[in-house]
């Protein structure tokens, strides 16, 4: 297993899997052309994890957009992490959104009210 790092770009986010630290940062705008492939590493890494490392994992989100397709590609990484978290894997979720952008913060919400996992709501 290895450390990604995918720089953020106009359309994609910018992402960071880190083993040894059990984290997933997700941060920027997406509405990439194929959301499933832009995920796809990120769907792999997780799964990865999961299998072989079986720690604490956190997933910290700072995000500004998500398109239709984005949206339902993160809902299945979370979805993911929620089976993991069923299995009695320690798992924590953290949305961060402007106060002032309440489009974020809605999606946050239908994405804490959707879980079981700990699903943090953290304004800035």
């Amino acid at each position: 297993m290895e450390i990604i790092e995918i720089k953020a770009a106009k359309d994609t986010l910018g992402v960071t899997c880190d083993i040894e630290a059990g984290i997933i940062n997700m941060e920027g705008t997406s509405y990439p052309l194929d959301a499933a492939e832009f995920f796809s590493p990120v769907f792999d890494w997780l799964d990865d994890y999961i299998d072989e490392i079986g720690s604490n994992l956190t997933l910290n989100l700072r995000i500004n957009y998500l398109n239709t397709s984005s949206t339902k590609c993160l809902f299945d990484l979370v979805d993911r992490m929620e089976e993991y978290y069923k299995q009695g894997g320690m798992v924590q979720v953290n949305w961060y959104y402007s106060e002032d952008d309440e489009d974020i913060q809605e999606t946050g919400l239908e994405f804490k009210e959707d879980m079981a996992l700990p699903f943090s709501m953290i304004a800035f």
